[in-house]
């Protein structure tokens, strides 16, 4: 995604002064990376990384702790791990195709997509225990890996197999979908029991029960990305450009979002949403859109945003830890161009 431009924080210098100073510990930065954060949204935002390179894509253990995240270096995107109680970082020596990262709740596993030599994507398992990081899956080729909460199960697309679940416990593959179904967007519930996934040849979301082998077809139609709770029970269908959808399984209601969100995640309990919103720019002054990170609450519907003008950053890609955390990419709105896409985190303060 482009570097974007916020018409209502570039225009107001006082905005800027005050969020350059909340920043001024990173300018530079060494070792010790602890800026202070912004107060934004009925809490707090903080970069966690401080480099000039792209960092995008983040995803992050049910704790907060532990953030993964594509870093783009030279040609190549690396995976990194970081633990944000320290500031270390671990770097994987594969490099990271244009997919999800997935990682699961406990981070004792990180599932990701590299090419080989030849450009064939594959699927790789990094166990974070024994720092071992090894193809998955077919040997002839899959993609777009993610894990259950104890990463016992993955369900990934494979070359001309459709989508596949393997059964780590006994090395075993079920399918999930077929080839002809053309899956896609495909989600595991944390227990390892449901998968969500599109058919994009017939334009419908699916829900697979693995105590049944048998899928069902929810009532929405076209999916851009999907999201799953943790039991399975309430289902996130993101729709670039128009609202996302949320289906309870158990009581068969769909509710539609505010706002048209560019991308989603829902935190694991099922009861929040984190959206990204286009915002329009200022053509008048010549800005460019922006992008801004909301928090939407289902059970009392309100809607909050995460990143306002005040906090002086462009987010999007947001990846909800828990239902009053989330990490995203975004741009510092502070910082010259061309300015660095860092991983921020917002905590609310309840």
């Amino acid at each position: 995604m482009s570097a974007r431009t916020n018409p209502q924080v570039a225009s107001t210098p006082t905005r800027l002064a005050a969020a350059a100073l909340a920043l001024l510990a990173i300018s530079g930065c060494g070792g010790d990376f602890r800026p202070s954060p912004r107060l934004s949204g009925g809490g707090s935002i903080s970069p966690l990384t401080d480099d000039s390179e792209r960092s995008e894509s983040p995803v992050a253990s049910a704790d907060g702790r532990w953030v993964a995240y594509g870093k783009r270096e030279d040609k190549a995107t690396r995976l990194i791990l970081t633990d944000t109680h320290t500031g270390k970082e671990r770097v994987t020596t594969t490099s990271l195709s244009d997919y999800p990262i997935s990682m699961n709740s406990q981070a004792s596993c990180v599932a990701f997509t590299s090419p080989d030599k030849a450009g064939a994507d594959h699927s790789w398992l990094w166990d974070l225990a024994n720092d071992k990081s090894a193809p998955i899956g077919p040997t002839t080729g899959s993609w777009e890996p993610d894990v259950c909460g104890d990463c016992q199960s993955v369900v990934f697309r494979a070359f001309k197999r459709g989508l596949q679940l393997l059964d780590r416990t006994n090395n075993s593959l079920i399918t999930v979908a077929p080839e002809s179904a053309e899956p896609a967007f495909h989600r595991i519930s944390r227990d390892g029991r449901w998968v969500v996934y599109a058919e994009l040849g017939s334009n419908k979301v699916k829900l697979w029960n693995r105590g049944t082998s048998t899928s069902a077809t929810l009532p929405v139609e076209g999916a851009s990305s999907l999201g799953i709770s943790e039991n399975g029970n309430i289902v996130l269908i993101g729709r670039s450009g128009k609202s996302a959808v949320v289906f309870d399984r158990t009581t068969k209601k769909l509710t539609h979002s505010p706002h048209a969100y560019t991308s989603v995640s829902l935190s694991a309990d099922g009861s929040t949403v984190f959206g990204a919103v286009d915002v329009p720019g200022n053509v008048a002054s010549e800005h460019d859109n922006r992008s801004r990170i909301e928090q939407w609450d289902l059970a009392s519907t309100q809607v909050t945003v995460v990143t306002n003008d005040e906090s002086a950053i462009s987010g999007w890609s947001p990846y909800a830890v828990s239902s009053s955390q989330v990490v995203f990419s975004g741009d510092d709105m502070t910082l010259p161009e061309p300015r660095p896409i860092r991983i921020w985190r917002w905590q609310s303060r309840d």
